[in-house]
């Protein structure tokens, strides 16, 4: 699996972390729990307007299957650089009829 990020999406970090911690986070692969394994890369997303998230995602290691998985908040989408917030407006806008040049500018940081 070399090269192959996996990834979890987790509706709180702070729940998902107390059931990291506590042994309770069962792994999607097998019938193993994960155990915390350091953090994944920083990074930086942009929100709405001019803002931006910092966010170090938690990583967790299955003793079982020996995968190790990233949580990644519902906040963020896989390998994007925007935030859900702002997709979820583009396609919205989208939808609506707006070509990609207004959603951008639209979205755009002030």
């Amino acid at each position: 699996m070399s090269g192959v990020v996996l990834v979890m999406v987790v509706s709180g970090l702070d729940q998902a972390e107390q059931l990291l911690l506590g042994g309770q986070l069962p792994c999607p692969h097998c019938e193993g729990l994960l155990r915390p394994f350091g953090d994944g890369r920083t990074r930086i997303v942009r929100g709405l307007g001019s803002g931006r998230l910092t966010v170090t995602p938690r990583r967790a290691g299955c003793a079982g299957c020996g995968r190790t998985q990233i949580l990644l908040p519902t906040a963020l989408t896989v390998r994007r650089a925007d935030s859900t917030e702002v997709i979820g407006n583009a396609l919205v806008a989208k939808a609506q009829g707006a070509g990609v040049r207004s959603v951008a500018a639209r979205l755009r940081p002030t």
